[in-house]
């Protein structure tokens, strides 16, 4: 049969540069909320270019050196030009120097992590990481760069989730902490558990950010709570008028009006702002699909197709639209073998290939595919277009039996009506002696 990918988008906080050093408790800096914005001397760092590359950076922040040969400040901006030149041996004499101007704090540490972090140096990076946090154990920074480790790198969520917890229990409000918790949980499919952190993270955030209401609103939607996620995603396009993965989910929260021809305009904006993402062109074509508009649904799938050559579902729906309506058939069959060659082990796919054969008048070949995909994993479906064949073939026996067991596996399930009535029908048909 056929349906839309699942899935929730992922990716982490990044709202500020790689070198800053932590925001001073209590505000200050460039934000008080963004884990990579500069802390101490804010102003002075986004004087420089925020830290950006160039001599005119880095001349600014020779020229603050000299003015207070004390301060770290300049030095991580140093740090931050390095490293868009990437001059490794400038970044770390600028770092070291600014931990020996202040061994005991921990921006230079955590600084300095994150540099060999980005050299793939994750043990060393963990260890400075967790100096840092025992050096200022009120600070959420470390803590969120190691949640972010132990998510990314290490693979590891459980460990990620402790430590995104402990930032929170730091910084209530710390917007990267409580979005990187709330999108673990909703990754785990734990909307309701992740709507609390994601609602935190997008107050904290305000209208900066679109991050944080992306992620509400696909919690939202993943709770099938289709007017608050509507809302949300809505609120993300104020701050991002162009962002297309706001319009591709929010397209989503019409399915309760049912409201066909408005969920494909926000499909036709998402694509026209991201040609290159399949996804919003096969959702069209399953729109369509539903319609009726075969026509257009084969062109819509076709051009998910030309965006990404191994979208199973895209094959697998063009081989069953094509079967349904008995036509083009030879293609039909192209595509539903393209389907399984890509995800082997589908029993949907097998469902399709055994409606081909059968559309393709090969009944035997079908009951064959159709009773592999059983083996793979029971369905109503498969069970039901099992027991049509069967009939089909003269089989009444077996297809009794199989269409029963469609409806003992779920009642209520999208040709349940069909089923019974072929049964009533069979009633009536020769029984095997």
């Amino acid at each position: 049969m056929w349906g839309v990918r699942g899935g929730v988008g992922g990716g982490w906080w990044s709202a500020g540069r790689f070198w800053g050093a932590p925001p001073p408790r209590g505000g200050g800096g460039a934000s008080a909320q963004d884990p990579g914005a500069f802390g101490p001397g804010g102003a002075l760092r986004a004087a420089g270019g925020g830290g950006g590359g160039g001599g005119g950076a880095k001349s600014f922040f020779d020229e603050a050196i000299r003015l207070d040969p004390k301060s770290i400040t300049p030095w991580l901006g140093l740090a931050d030009a390095a490293m868009l030149a990437n001059d490794s041996a400038a970044i770390e004499a600028a770092l070291k120097k600014a931990t020996e101007l202040a061994p005991d704090r921990a921006e230079p540490v955590i600084a300095m992590a994150r540099y060999r972090y980005s050299r793939k140096f994750y043990d060393d990076a963990e260890a400075m990481l967790r100096k840092a946090a025992k050096m200022d154990p009120q600070s959420a920074v470390p803590l969120v760069d190691l949640g972010d480790l132990y998510a990314g790198t290490r693979q590891n969520p459980d460990k990620a989730m402790e430590f995104y917890r402990e930032a929170i229990r730091v910084a209530p409000t710390h917007a990267g902490a409580n979005y990187a918790l709330g999108s673990l949980l909703l990754a785990r499919k734990d909307a309701l558990g992740a709507i609390p952190f994601l609602l935190a993270a997008q107050e904290s955030a305000g209208d900066k950010n679109p991050l944080p209401s992306m992620a509400l609103g696909r919690a939202y939607a993943q709770a099938k709570k289709w007017k608050q996620a509507q809302e949300t995603f809505t609120r993300a396009l104020t701050i991002e008028p162009d962002l297309a993965e706001a319009y591709l989910g929010r397209s989503a929260t019409y399915i309760e009006k049912g409201s066909r021809d408005t969920m494909i305009a926000d499909l036709r904006k998402a694509e026209e702002l991201n040609p290159r993402n399949p996804e919003a062109a096969f959702r069209i074509g399953m729109l369509q699909q539903e319609a009726g508009a075969a026509k257009e649904a084969y062109e819509s799938y076709e051009r998910a197709i030309r965006i990404e050559p191994k979208l199973a579902l895209a094959y697998n729906n063009l081989a069953w639209l094509a079967a349904t309506r008995r036509e083009r058939l030879a293609e039909a069959l192209a595509w539903i073998q393209k389907a399984r060659s890509l995800v082997p082990k589908e029993p949907s796919f097998y469902d399709t290939h055994g409606w081909v054969l059968r559309a393709k008048g090969d009944l035997p070949a079908a009951v064959t595919v159709l009773s592999q995909g059983i083996a793979l994993r029971p369905s109503a479906d498969l069970y039901y277009h099992l027991g049509v064949v069967q009939m089909e073939m003269g089989h009444f026996d077996e297809a009794r039996g199989n269409l029963l067991k469609a409806l003992q596996i779920q009642p209520d399930f999208g040709d349940a009506g069909d089923a019974k009535n072929r049964l009533k029908q069979s009633e009536l048909l020769p029984k095997a002696k």
